[in-house]
């Protein structure tokens, strides 16, 4: 038996959506779609049943779920043609390290686990004009490739060196 959907309790009427500040409505339906896919979990959402409980349209709720997705906020399981839309896993509650900053850019990085296995969740971070942290690009590696990759970046490191050295010359 299929789960009930669970209704988010923020949702707008056409009219109430369209009084909020074009900046920030991009914002909102972000954040409105990410609560509702984290309320269904279990069961999951399609596109369309996402754009059924909403009422936005389908375009503009396209792009906030690939936006999501690609963030790795939700995961993405597609079924022939159709994609279900999942919450990303669970976070290890155990505190995270401060984020790394490089310019206006910051790093951070989390535990994760899905269903597949455990993850290194790593975010790229912006400050926003009001000083807020915004996601805006994320990766997920799994905890099991980690000394691998480590031993990759060494080895473009150093090999990248020597190219630029010779490169130089």
């Amino acid at each position: 038996m299929v789960e009930p959907i669970v209704e988010p309790s923020n949702k707008l009427s056409a009219d109430e959506l369209k009084a909020i500040p074009q900046n920030e409505r991009g914002k909102f339906i972000e954040s409105s779609v990410n609560s509702l896919i984290q309320a269904n979990g279990k069961r999951g959402l399609a596109l369309s049943e996402i754009e059924r409980i909403t009422q936005y349209p389908k375009n503009t709720l396209y792009k906030h779920v690939e936006l999501l997705y690609s963030k790795r906020k939700i995961n993405k399981l597609n079924i022939g043609k159709m994609s279900l839309f999942y919450p990303n896993g669970q976070l290890y509650r155990s505190k995270p390290p401060p984020d790394i900053m490089y310019g206006s850019k910051r790093f951070g990085v989390q535990l994760l686990e899905n269903l597949d296995g455990q993850y290194l969740h790593l975010q790229e971070r912006e400050l926003d004009e009001n000083g807020f942290s915004n996601d805006i690009g994320g990766i997920l590696i799994p905890t099991k490739m980690i000394p691998e990759i480590i031993n990759m970046v060494h080895y473009v490191l150093e090999h990248g060196k020597i190219e630029l050295e010779e490169r130089r010359k």
